[in-house]
């Protein structure tokens, strides 16, 4: 599967697919391991600090399963390229931080007909859904319901807000049982569905998303 992502969400996500038996890995980002992850990216360190989130966090993966196969990339990739990579994988994980690369993924993944599982978080605020449409054309993709300039505007006036980190861990963990109900072929999915997570209310809400008849995905 390919994971684009091992911050808040991903960190969560690959240490339980890891130790769920999940062989095959492609891990994607870009960053270094900087103090002020440590609150919310569980997976790492203060000795890991300076260091790659790739190449640290395979090793994570090797001690929960040696027998991983894990394919490391530690640069942003561009649409093509990504593109590349993803036709490799059954699955696409979202785990990234920023609207840019989640409709690129999107994108690719109605492209491919890939399953695509994608989360999200921010302040005390947090989605999971996964998008099939390529199963049932009635489903929707993430453009369904997310309009790019829209969310790249929103993005850069949230960008300075924190993240309250025990519910970002609960998100990442949700991602990762919807990939491993896709991967046990379990009926009942998050597809044309999505479930929000409001810390501060306590609560957590499921709701149907329906697809948009001028989306990109409606004439593919």
């Amino acid at each position: 599967m390919l994971i684009i992502g091992l911050g808040g969400l991903g960190s969560p996500c690959v240490r339980y697919l890891a130790s769920s038996g999940v062989n095959n890995f492609c891990l994607i980002d870009d960053d270094i391991i900087e103090l002020d992850n440590l609150a919310r990216q569980n997976n790492y360190c203060e000795e890991d600090i300076d260091k790659g989130k790739v190449e640290v966090t395979a090793k994570i993966i090797k001690t929960l399963n040696p027998k991983a196969q894990i394919e490391l990339i530690s640069k942003r990739l561009e649409f093509k390229l990504l593109a590349k990579y993803a036709n490799n994988y059954d699955l696409i994980i979202d785990a990234s931080d920023n609207f840019k690369t989640k409709f690129m993924l999107s994108d690719i993944a109605t492209e491919q007909n890939k399953t695509l599982i994608s989360g999200s978080f921010l302040g005390f605020n947090g989605y999971v859904s996964v998008y099939k449409q390529y199963y049932d054309n009635n489903l929707p993709c993430f453009r369904c319901f997310h309009h790019e300039e829209i969310d790249v505007k929103l993005e850069k006036a949230c960008y300075k807000q924190g993240v309250f980190s025990p519910g970002v861990g609960v998100v990442g963990t949700f991602m990762a049982a919807e990939v491993l109900k896709e991967i046990i072929g379990i009926k009942e999915t998050m597809a044309g569905k999505m479930m929000i997570f409001d810390f501060i209310k306590n609560n957590h809400r499921l709701v149907k998303v329906k697809k948009r008849k001028s989306c990109m995905c409606s004439f593919k």
